[in-house]
């Protein structure tokens, strides 16, 4: 009997490479896709049933004659169909199975068909109690086991005499709870593993379409060269075309272009250590910041001194930022940069020849707050074009770890002779890729092509402001509100050269922005002379600008004190600008000479150097 018992859980354990294929094959189909996504239609289940049926008859078929009975994996079809696709397929799977049981005859016929009936319909029911999930390797095992006691229990109770049944049970209740629990559990591995796969690929597509929306949102980000907010006569003056290829999706390297005025253009290219979403995150904040500081007037080195101070306060992940900053005023071709760290660009002349910008101090963004800047200038010619570059474009690098290095990218921008923006970029773009061949791309690139035109500048000169006897020289400004960007950048060069510091040079800004603010709006709307003249100057421990006019008498000194509790109706015109001058000002000195108002604002420096 023993030897009989083994014979038969061999053969019936070598039906396990049958369940391998049938499971896969199951798993693998649209029909059962659709039951894990709960939409399955009556043709899916009505497929499902007959597979699992036509299984179950497989396993009726190949089992071992025993006594008058049947060792089988008959109810393997029924229970996986339940547990993995619910009672409709259980049920289904369970009544072919049983059918075709009854049919074969035997002594018994009745409690093996009325088993396989009942364990699919429980397998359904288990599958509807469990949410309409599958209940996993262990919980099907565990359900197989007491399943193949149920059918059993059907023998005991249905086949006489008892002795029989109980001889009957002796034999095939060993191999048949092996060979269905050895079953199921395949089954079950398979049909999880499947599970898995697809949760991981839902992730993964989840994770794909954010990455495709971040890429999609940094493209978004990056302005139009097309459409730069310059008026047509500045537009006229440049042309420009830049482009940014990350190593993976999102990348670190951000490039970025913006009108100041109507005469003055911000070029920003930056670089973050690291690649990938973090690093783009980052160089977004970066750029914000360039963004909002630029927008006060400040020079480009305070520009960086304030990203910089920001960016360090924010900076939880220890990232770092290179940045080259540069403002083009347009009507002349000057062009005023600053660097933290950044690749110096490079600058190819119309009359000839390639060379990069002269280095300037300055290290990288968000390491150390206290980190101050040095300036450069330079002239730019008509048809002068500027290459600002990450070293994405220098360390690219081909097959044998050879970087293409600066010397191929000056030959390159210089090869390209007098093409456009756009043909200066294509051509550099197409001379990385024929060098690094099928290697793959290392790091992110980015870069802006700026030719100077020299067309601009109508209407937005300065002219030297009349000369005093023993005052210092002066410029005179349009009346225009667009022009306390230009005082703005006189003042802070000016504090800059006086290094009076940044407390003060605000100070002084911000004074002289208001009482110019105030000229214009009230003192000059309907004059004939709509020009102020600016003068700056230091004289010991105070600086000074001085502001004329030839507008009606007024006296600032005189306004009335600003209620800044007030509605912005009910303040007197100009008042809030007064008070903030007072504020800010050691002194305020008024007098009208020669049919013109001369305003004279004085900041204290030895009293604020400590904030500096």
């Amino acid at each position: 009997m023993i030897d009989t018992i083994i014979h038969t859980a061999v053969n019936l354990l070598k039906d396990v490479g049958v369940v391998v294929v049938v499971a896969y094959l199951v798993t693998r189909t649209d029909a059962y896709a659709r039951v894990l996504d709960r939409r399955a239609s009556f043709r899916d289940r009505l497929l499902l049933t007959l597979i699992f049926g036509l299984f179950s008859i497989w396993g009726t078929v190949s089992g071992s004659e025993m006594l008058g009975a049947t060792a089988n994996t008959r109810d393997l079809g029924p229970t996986m169909g339940g547990l993995a696709a619910g009672p409709f397929v259980g049920i289904g799977a369970g009544l072919i199975g049983a059918v075709q049981r009854l049919a074969m005859g035997g002594v018994t016929c009745v409690p093996c068909s009325l088993a396989t009936f009942f364990i699919g319909a429980a397998a359904g029911a288990v599958y509807e109690l469990n949410r309409r999930r599958f209940i996993g390797v262990v919980g099907a095992v565990v359900f197989m086991a007491l399943a193949e006691t149920f059918h059993m229990g059907l023998v005991f109770l249905l086949v006489h005499p008892f002795s029989e049944a109980l001889e009957i049970v002796k034999a095939v209740y060993p191999p048949m709870l092996l060979s269905n629990c050895a079953g199921v559990a395949v089954f079950a591995l398979i049909f999880a593993n499947r599970e898995r796969e697809r949760t991981t690929a839902a992730a993964k597509a989840r994770i794909d379409s954010e990455i495709a929306t971040a890429r999609a949102i940094q493209r978004g980000l990056l302005p139009r060269t097309d459409d730069l907010g310059l008026g047509d006569a500045a537009a006229a003056a440049l042309s420009v075309a830049a482009c940014l290829e990350p190593a993976r999706d999102v990348g670190g390297d951000l490039y970025d272009l913006f009108a100041l005025d109507d005469d003055r253009l911000c070029l920003v290219i930056g670089d973050v250590a690291g690649k990938g979403v973090a690093a783009g995150l980052f160089m977004s904040a970066a750029d914000a910041l360039v963004h909002a500081a630029s927008m006060t007037g400040r020079p480009v080195d305070m520009i960086l001194e304030i990203v910089n101070k920001e960016l360090w306060r924010r900076n939880d992940t220890l990232m770092f930022v290179t940045l080259f900053i540069g403002v083009v005023r347009l009507s002349t071709g000057e062009l005023q940069y600053a660097s933290a760290g950044h690749c110096p660009p490079l600058v190819r002349r119309r009359a000839g020849g390639v060379a990069m910008l002269p280095s300037v101090r300055g290290a990288v963004l968000a390491v150390d707050p206290g980190l101050t800047f040095a300036v450069g200038t330079e002239r730019l010619a008509a048809g002068d074009v500027l290459l600002l570059y990450t070293d994405g474009v220098t360390e690219a690098t081909d097959a044998a770890g050879e970087l293409f290095g600066d010397e191929r990218l000056e030959r390159s921008l210089a090869d390209i002779g007098e093409g456009t923006p756009d043909e200066t970029i294509a051509r550099i773009m197409d001379n990385i890729g024929r060098f690094v061949g099928e290697a793959e791309q290392f790091d992110d690139i980015a870069m802006v092509v700026f030719r100077y035109e020299g067309k601009a500048g109508a209407g937005r000169e300065s002219r030297p402001a009349p000369a005093h006897e023993g005052a210092p020289a002066g410029v005179r400004l349009p009346a225009r509100l667009e022009e306390t960007a230009r005082l703005a950048e006189l003042v802070e060069a000016f504090a800059g050269r006086e290094d009076v510091g940044l407390t003060v040079a605000h100070d002084l800004a911000l004074a002289a922005e208001e009482a110019f603010t105030n000229i214009v709006r009230h003192s000059l709307r309907h004059s004939s002379e709509p020009w102020v003249d600016v003068y700056l100057s230091r004289k010991g421990d105070e600086v000074r600008v001085r502001l004329e006019d030839a507008g009606p008498a007024f006296d600032p000194r005189s306004a009335p004190r600003a209620d800044v509790s007030a509605g912005l109706d009910d303040r007197v015109p100009g008042g809030l600008g007064v008070h903030l001058m007072k504020n800010v000002c050691r002194r305020i000195d008024y007098e009208r000479r020669d049919g013109h108002n001369v305003l004279t604002l004085t900041v204290a420096v030895a009293a604020r150097e400590g904030e500096v």
